[in-house]
């Protein structure tokens, strides 16, 4: 994970909700087969989902459609793998010739014919904290119904796709890991696959295992927290955003997960948008607060038996990750999930490598990813 700029796109377009601000003219009429927009690339996306937050997000959502080598020769519909990105990444760094771009290679082995055709949907995470997780929340907005709705949308009434289940896959890294195993696991009528690579989940220890437990951090938080309280409506969220300005600028990944993991899982209405159930020397202060904090990437036991016929209806899902990951907890989460699939009759496949948590992302993607969609597609 790399340190990102933030630079703002100037908009010169309007479009309805939900639409792309494009310089083509798609036709979306008529039968799947005769849509005509076979240029792909960079859409920025109006959502209406995303809008209705909190924090001040616009909505405007910069996706990137990847076309096949075939697309504007064949006249033939053709599956969409969704990828999700990660924590603080932009659809940019993994699009195009991006710092994780995977299109290059997709392109290659599409024109060897080592793999099959389909297109590739980048959709970014990424909002004012860094993380949205990709769930549905009062103070991000709703960027589980962003991808699974209105991309989705966008994407089949704009191009030749397979628009069933059968024709779509979902994959992710590290957060968006989390979101692609959630989503499809959520909603096996949409999705048929899914690939996960070092994918932000908990073992049976929750929130116990990893940095969002630890103290100094917390202590931060609390800090911080207890100034807010001392505050108005307003002066509060300049303070708010000053912090999370602060811990941009000083690269504290700690408290920008710990700020974006709260408020995604367990929000409530006023800066920082959430608490925390531990106090600063680690002590439970509030069970219930923890068991929302653990259900967030945990609880993968009840999640597994409760999504059981959803996961058994997916035709395949894939855990990759990488045992030298600097998140010890990942290795260890991938391990549990798979037990506990395993122990709910539940057919998936798990693969490990000497990788840490990106050293490996693109060589499992060209020997992992782009082929497991390519066999079962």
């Amino acid at each position: 994970m790399k340190k990102i700029i933030f630079f703002v796109v100037p908009f010169i377009l309007l479009v309805s909700c939900g639409q792309v601000i494009n310089n083509t003219s798609d036709d979306s009429s008529g039968d799947i087969t005769t849509k005509t927009d076979s240029i792909g690339g960079d859409k920025r996306f109006k959502s209406d989902a995303i809008s209705k937050n909190l924090l001040g997000e616009s909505g405007n959502q910069l996706i990137h459609v990847w076309l096949p080598p075939s697309y504007s020769t064949e006249r033939k519909n053709y599956p969409v793998l969704y990828f999700l990105t990660g924590f603080s990444e932009t659809v940019p760094e993994w699009s195009n010739n991006g710092f994780y771009s995977f299109t290059g290679t997709a392109k290659t082995l599409m024109e060897n014919k080592t793999i099959k055709e389909y297109i590739i949907v980048i959709i970014s995470g990424t909002n004012r904290l860094w993380g949205s997780f990709y769930v549905n929340s009062k103070v991000m907005g709703n960027w589980e119904d962003y991808v699974t709705q209105e991309v989705i949308n966008y994407v089949d009434t704009n191009y030749r796709t397979i628009a069933t289940k059968d024709g779509r896959g979902i994959a992710g890294q590290s957060m968006g890991g989390f979101g692609a195993f959630n989503l499809a696991m959520k909603h096996p009528d949409i999705y048929s696959l899914c690939y996960i690579h070092n994918p932000g989940l908990f073992n049976d220890k929750g929130i116990f295992d990893n940095q969002l437990s630890d103290k100094i951090t917390i202590a931060k938080f609390l800090e911080n927290q207890n100034i807010l309280k001392s505050l108005n409506e307003t002066e509060a969220k300049i303070k708010y955003f000053s912090v999370i300005q602060s811990a941009m600028s000083n690269w504290d990944f700690y408290s920008m997960f710990m700020y974006a993991y709260g408020a995604a899982f367990c929000s409530k209405d006023t800066p920082p948008y959430t608490d925390h159930p531990l106090d600063k020397d680690g002590n439970i202060v509030n069970e219930t607060l923890l068991n929302e904090w653990n259900d967030g990437f945990g609880n993968l036991d009840k999640k597994v038996v409760t999504y059981k016929s959803n996961l058994l209806s997916l035709k395949g899902i894939f855990i990759n990750y990488g045992k030298n990951d600097h998140y010890q907890w990942i290795p260890r989460a991938c391990q549990y999930l798979s037990q506990k699939l395993t122990e709910n009759g539940i057919s998936h496949k798990i693969l490990s490598d000497n990788g840490d948590h990106e050293s490996n992302i693109k060589i499992n993607f060209k020997n992992n990813m782009l082929p497991f969609f390519s066999d079962n597609f």
